[in-house]
């Protein structure tokens, strides 16, 4: 940025801070999204930058990156505080998703971990009763977390790279409420993994499926054993919810697994000459050979192969059947 443009800059961020200040809901809420949406463009400017130079104009003087800063704390302090609308608190997620620098580095904390996604997406969404949001927990409205998942799949569009942190926000999303998350949604994520050029990144989207597929049941499904019945209600809706999502992650799986190894039946990869020189040669081929020649043709289709079938043997009758398919 030039001079006058750091001014501007810093004018605007300036008065954001003021109005996120003010007692008002309805500024302080519009300061929000307004505060995620600068984040969301900042990003873009940041990624546009080709050299250092360029980088270092988007980024701003040390005044501009000093009231950066405490835009960050500010919406970090939203995003924790139940006392704020869950739709306010969605947006300062955003914007903290945002304002992340990804892909990342190490020794880099992100400004959101996916634990404190799951954290605060359980508290203050004033969708249950007095009663089970004092004991239990009080998920967000199914309205912000679909918003916050679309956010994610803009981040992931952005930067590809960063798929696996990403994916695991989206995993924390679906544990706090997970009958408030669309399936398609996690399908569409998935999918934009699926279509990058890299292998990585195919893979963290074939890893996230798997993970949903075979996760433990999370808190919102298991109440103490002498909790309320409103509570045991909640708990019995989330539990059905995340069967559904874990079944429909295995239909993914069935669907997508080939695409995804680039495993093709038209274009079958040929094994290594000296594994095919050993299993011409033995007088028998056994089950030891046939598993080293099957993970050397295709390693990744093999691991996806055999997950679908542990969870075929341990998992509920529902995903295995989703899993057999």
């Amino acid at each position: 940025m030039c001079g006058s443009s750091n001014t501007l800059f810093s004018a605007i961020v300036s008065r954001l801070l003021l109005c996120l200040s003010q007692m008002s809901h309805a500024a302080s809420c519009s300061a929000t999204r307004a505060v995620a949406v600068l984040a969301e463009s900042r990003a873009h400017a940041i990624a546009a930058a080709r050299t250092p130079a360029d980088r270092a104009a988007v980024m701003g003087d040390l005044e501009v990156q000093q009231l950066m800063g405490l835009l960050e704390e500010r919406m970090l302090a939203i995003a924790s505080d139940t006392g704020f609308s869950a739709h306010q608190r969605e947006k300062a997620l955003e914007a903290l998703l945002w304002f992340t620098q990804l892909p990342l580095r190490k020794g880099y904390d992100p400004l959101l971990s996916s634990q404190q996604a799951l954290q605060w997406m359980s508290l203050g969404g004033g969708t249950v009763s007095h009663v089970v949001r004092a004991v239990f927990a009080d998920p967000w409205p199914e309205d912000p977390m679909a918003a916050f998942m679309l956010a994610i799949g803009r981040r992931l569009l952005s930067v590809p790279s960063a798929a696996g942190y990403l994916l695991g926000c989206a995993s924390a999303v679906v544990s706090a409420a997970p009958s408030r998350v669309r399936q398609e949604q996690l399908h569409a994520l998935w999918d934009v993994c699926l279509r990058a050029n890299n292998a990585s990144i195919k893979l963290a989207g074939l890893q996230a499926a798997l993970a949903v597929m075979s996760a433990p049941t999370p808190a919102i499904a298991a109440p103490p054993s002498a909790a309320a019945p409103e509570v045991k209600a909640l708990a019995s809706r989330e539990e059905a919810a995340m069967v559904a999502h874990a079944r429909s992650a295995a239909w993914w799986l069935g669907e997508n697994g080939n695409f995804g190894v680039g495993e093709y039946a038209w274009q079958p990869q040929p094994l290594p000459a000296e594994l095919v020189q050993q299993l011409e040669t033995a007088d028998s081929c056994s089950q030891g050979r046939m598993a080293t020649a099957a993970v050397a043709a295709n390693p990744v289709l093999c691991m996806l192969i055999a997950r679908l079938q542990r969870v075929m043997l341990t998992g509920l009758w529902e995903v295995r059947i989703a899993a057999a398919q």
